[in-house]
C-alpha cells in the first residue's frame, strides 16, 4: 500500500479460503511489528445501536478528513461488507 505521501507500507495478509475475509494481518512500521487476529467472524447485519454514539460524544469526522470524505468512505464499506468482525 503507498500512502498520499507516496511512502510505501507493506504487510501479510492470511485470508480464509471459503470468506475471501482476512484471518490475520501482519506488518511492521518504524521497528514495531504489529500483528490483527479475527477470531470470532460473523456476517450478520450488526445492530444499528451498535453504531451510537454515548451521550455527550459529539459526532465529528476523523482529524485530517472532511465530512465528505468520510461520508463517501462510509458509504463505499457498508456497501462492500455486509458482515461485522467480533474480536
Amino acid at each position: 500500500m503507498t500512502d498520499k505521501e507516496k511512502v510505501a507500507h507493506e504487510s501479510t495478509v492470511w485470508n480464509a479460503n471459503d470468506w475471501k475475509f482476512p484471518v490475520k494481518i501482519e506488518t511492521a512500521e518504524g521497528g514495531q511489528k504489529m500483528v490483527m487476529r479475527f477470531k470470532t467472524v460473523a456476517f450478520e447485519k450488526p445492530a444499528a445501536s451498535a453504531f451510537e454514539l454515548p451521550a455527550g460524544i459529539p459526532n465529528t469526522p476523523a482529524s485530517g478528513h472532511d465530512a465528505g470524505d468520510h461520508d463517501e468512505a462510509v458509504g463505499r464499506r457498508t456497501g462492500a461488507c455486509a458482515g461485522s468482525v467480533i474480536f
